[in-house]
């Protein structure tokens, strides 16, 4: 998907953009980029249920795990760059920062 707006971008900008990561690094913290992390609704906690796996990623019927984000794993979303999410999702700043 990032690759498809990175394409946008690109046709918004009317000419080849190159290596991208100096210019999104810089602007890590703009409207560039929606942050996300593992408290969308803010304090209140996301957890999920999903299926266990077997070594080959097949679902196992009748078996489920709880997860709440941020709380179960070894990695966590945090504000800002993490290594969950990197940057964030783009934003439509993401488009207008490499028009003309």
């Amino acid at each position: 998907m990032f690759a498809a707006i990175q394409a946008d971008a690109q046709q918004a900008a009317g000419a080849p953009i190159g290596f991208a990561n100096p210019l999104l690094y810089a602007h890590h913290d703009s409207p560039m980029f929606h942050d996300v992390t593992d408290h969308p609704l803010g304090g209140t906690p996301v957890a999920r249920v999903v299926s266990d796996v077997d070594d080959h990623g097949n679902a196992l019927p009748g078996t489920a795990t709880l997860i709440t984000d941020g709380h179960d794993g070894a990695l966590t979303a945090t504000p800002g760059y993490d290594d969950v999410t990197g940057l964030g999702s783009p934003a439509l700043g993401y488009l207008t920062a490499f028009s003309k």
